[in-house]
């Protein structure tokens, strides 16, 4: 293992309008024979008002000043930055949505230093607090506490989510690191060249960013959050993720680990590889030693083939990464539908050559992570 890179240790409500008028059947026709249906709708949204509120405006201002202030207040939303339309939506769905469980919004984000003081519902402070969670857990990080992020607040008041960290210290790692570790692994503990380690580890890095406890679709940052099976955004425990039932509970795509394990069969043999003497069970999505030996495991007896390309002393980094990808990763972009049935795509298909080309960047750039750490650079 290079001298630099470590294994990681342990570790309110709306003021209602003044304006107050009768309800008239026909008031919303009257209003688009003065202003353009498509005209009314496009200014109204700006100010929230009703035809019934822009015909009182009308008749006490007149049609040209009621169409002029409407066209400025278009102009004030349109030109609005980001953080400005999440103070205003956030004012806007406090008095519609969850503005009853403010106080414990806010308990939750200062529990969890995302804030560190009550804020207004339309403070920028508080629209920034709610950009933090939605980035923590995985969401469009717009500020704005609409429908989404209020699902995923009410997810975790009920025990169905968490804002905990990630167990997997391996997060706290750089990827660049964590491919010196696995090519240092593989070739001083395993015997691999260098070329046919660099050739796997740029396949581990496209496939997990070389992360043991990746699941499939989730963020690098928040490894083990992803969408459940309802396709909602969920961080599993290590047992949600192992007792994964397709379409019925646990993460809604299978993959797993460092290569993305996704079979019935090589997910099992994860969990109930043997390692140093010992079976890890869940464990073994926190430990990268293990992972590497399933990996060579699996090489070694149930893919000769590949186990004896990426072996050979004179295999070039190009090679090994293309066989790697193509016999034993086997991602989804290189199958297509044959009578039927999945069926593997040519070589020569240009889609697999497009994924041939993303897949040797990334083991040129484990080669190279690789020579740096030798260099000292």
């Amino acid at each position: 293992m290079a001298d630099h890179v470590h294994k990681p240790q342990s570790q309110t409500s709306k003021p209602k309008s003044s304006l107050h008028s009768k309800t008239h059947p026909q008031s919303s026709e009257r209003v688009s024979q003065v202003l353009p249906e498509a005209e009314l709708s496009n200014q109204t949204t700006a100010f929230d008002l009703s035809p019934d509120h822009v015909l009182q405006l009308q008749r006490t201002l007149g049609n040209q000043a009621v169409l002029k202030i409407l066209q400025r207040g278009k102009k004030d939303t349109d030109n609005e930055t980001e953080l400005q339309r999440a103070i205003r939506l956030n004012l806007k769905y406090a008095e519609k949505l969850w503005g009853d469980d403010y106080d414990s919004i806010v308990a939750l984000f200062i529990a969890h230093d995302i804030l560190a003081h009550p804020a207004s519902p339309d403070s920028e402070i508080f629209a920034q607090a709610v950009m933090q969670f939605q980035a923590t857990m995985g969401l469009t990080d717009d500020g704005i506490l609409g429908k989404g992020t209020w699902k995923t607040i009410k997810r975790v008041f009920n025990g169905l989510d968490s804002l905990e960290e990630s167990q997997d210290e391996w997060t706290q790692v750089s990827e660049s690191d964590r491919m010196v570790y696995v090519m240092t692994k593989l070739i001083d503990t395993y015997g691999f060249p260098v070329n046919g380690a660099a050739g796997i580890v740029g396949n581990l890095s496209a496939e997990s960013g070389v992360l043991p406890s990746r699941v499939e679709g989730s963020k690098s940052s928040r490894p083990m959050r992803a969408k459940n099976a309802e396709g909602e955004l969920q961080t599993f425990t290590p047992e949600e993720i192992r007792d994964r039932i397709k379409g019925k509970q646990g993460p809604k795509k299978a993959g797993i680990g460092l290569a993305q394990w996704t079979s019935k069969k090589r997910r099992e043999g994860l969990f109930e590889h043997e390692f140093d003497g010992e079976k890890l069970g869940t464990d073994i999505l926190f430990n990268m030693d293990a992972q590497i030996d399933y990996l060579v495991t699996e090489l070694q007896s149930k893919y000769k083939g590949v186990y004896k390309v990426v072996t050979d002393s004179g295999v070039s980094v190009n090679k090994a990464s293309d066989d790697v990808v193509y016999r034993f990763e086997i991602p989804g972009k290189l199958l297509h539908k044959v009578n039927g049935k999945k069926r593997k795509r040519p070589r020569s298909d240009s889609q697999v050559q497009s994924v041939f080309e993303a897949r040797r960047a990334k083991s040129k750039k484990a080669l190279q992570a690789y020579n740096n750490s030798l260099s000292g650079t």
